[in-house]
């Protein structure tokens, strides 16, 4: 290892708290990298979680993220992608209070959409240039700038108003598991509540499926001829949306 090498893992291992310094001098000057070390790791996970945040209010929030950065010291060159177990975190911190952990799950896909890897979306172009049996037997995926986040509580409402700086309406238990499909669109992330029908075939899309395999679990389901005119609905919002691929 360089000399260099060596001063920089020695630097790092202090702002991290692994070794002790050598003098109290040296303690403090320290201490004020490793104050500002977690106060930046801090606010990247209130930027990526900002609605979080809010419902939290300020003293809750910071609490919980000085707790998730001394546990997590960030692996990333890029503070954007640190956080992505905060809503882990939360679940397991906060088990009485899942809704806050759905919550931070939701802020996180939003913003991860928003600058997420850009692939060729299926469109009816691409369908329409193939005949009916080839398309319908092509694995399908979905689209890398769009996820699923799985909320048993209204997050719909309370992360609308909470984006608009409104009074949020309480957190209320939905009474089902339901499934939230967050994508971008024309530069722009959106999200909605998929219809139980829809979670299933979305979630089979999402796993490689074909057309022909999501209609046959659609029959098991609705019923051959339900099944057929809902499954084309739902492929015509997928298209018009941009959140499936090819796999």
């Amino acid at each position: 290892m360089t000399e260099l090498a060596t001063v920089q893992r020695a630097f790092l291992g202090q702002v991290l708290g692994e070794t002790v310094a050598r003098d109290a001098d040296e303690a403090r000057r320290m201490a004020i990298y490793r104050n500002a070390y977690c106060a930046t790791l801090r606010g990247a996970l209130r930027k990526t979680h900002r609605r979080c945040a809010a419902w939290l209010g300020d003293i809750r929030f910071d609490e919980i993220a000085v707790a998730y950065v001394e546990a997590n010291p960030s692996p990333f060159r890029n503070l954007r992608d640190y956080g992505a177990g905060f809503a882990d975190f939360l679940a397991v911190r906060c088990p009485d209070d899942l809704d806050i952990a759905e919550l931070a799950a939701l802020d996180w896909a939003i913003d991860a959409v928003f600058d997420g890897p850009d692939a060729q979306a299926l469109g009816i172009a691409e369908i329409g240039a193939l005949a009916t049996e080839d398309w319908i037997a092509r694995q399908l995926a979905l689209h890398p700038a769009a996820s699923l986040v799985e909320a048993t509580h209204n997050l719909a409402p309370v992360w609308q108003a909470l984006e608009r700086e409104d009074v949020p309406p309480d957190m209320a238990p939905l009474g089902r598991r339901a499934t939230l499909l967050v994508w971008r669109m024309d530069g722009r992330p959106h999200f909605r509540t998929l219809e139980p029908d829809e979670d299933v075939a979305l979630r089979l899309a999402s796993s490689g499926a074909d057309f022909s395999e999501i209609c046959e679990r659609l029959g098991e389901m609705l019923g051959a001829d339900a099944a057929a005119v809902r499954a084309a609905e739902m492929l015509r919002v997928w298209l018009d949306e941009g959140v499936l691929c090819w796999a």
